[in-house]
């Protein structure tokens, strides 16, 4: 299954604007995030693993656009996986392959792994090169910036279309241009970050 990155439905590219509801005018220079225990659960509701370790989904590297179902029989049901990196991985240090801290999604021991990084310009906000910053995480009690995504699926199902304008949509890049630390406002953001998925 193929991972496609979109705002407004249009297929996210380097150099283009982007233009939100709130009238905030967008160009994206990193998209990142973490999804993990991926499953497909049937209509009967029983579960099975797709993979359960994190995958890295980076924009920049194709490669890393796809969900490999692993000969696991996709037919109608959900496809069901974690947004972030679970408790486990945080608290027993860093790790290799997607969880490597050279990928930069990784803070320190104390805060763990970004969950979600998204990085970018606008005129709206009001910071040094008018950067705007998001990353995303946290593990730790109310700090905890996991969510789950259950998203219909079907026997035809070929790309999980993830569109970032709902994230976007819901901001003012004005007030707030980066969240940098895990805390309420990670929060609150990656379960916003959770209605940007989709699958046709």
């Amino acid at each position: 299954m193929s991972i496609q990155i979109l705002f407004q439905n249009n297929t996210l590219e380097k150099e283009r604007l982007y233009f939100t509801q709130s009238g905030d005018t967008l160009t994206f220079d990193k998209v990142k995030f973490y999804i993990s225990n991926v499953e497909f659960i049937d209509t009967k509701g029983n579960s099975t693993t797709i993979h359960d370790y994190p995958q890295l989904i980076d924009w920049d590297k194709p490669e890393s656009l796809k969900l490999d179902f692993n000969s696991v029989a996709v037919e109608e049901g959900w496809l069901q996986f974690t947004l972030g990196v679970p408790l486990e991985y945080n608290t027993n240090g860093a790790f290799d392959g997607d969880l490597d801290p050279v990928l930069g999604m990784y803070w320190a021991w104390q805060s763990g792994y970004i969950f979600i990084k998204m990085e970018g310009h606008s005129p709206s906000a009001p910071t040094l090169k008018n950067k705007f910053q998001f990353h995303l995480g946290g593990y730790a009690g109310a700090m905890n910036a996991l969510t789950q995504v259950k998203l219909p699926i079907h026997v035809q199902s070929k790309s999980l279309k993830v569109d970032l304008a709902p994230f976007f949509n819901a901001l003012q890049l004005q007030t707030t241009p980066t969240v940098m630390v895990p805390g309420s406002q990670a929060v609150t953001l990656s379960q916003t970050f959770n209605s940007c998925f989709r699958i046709p």
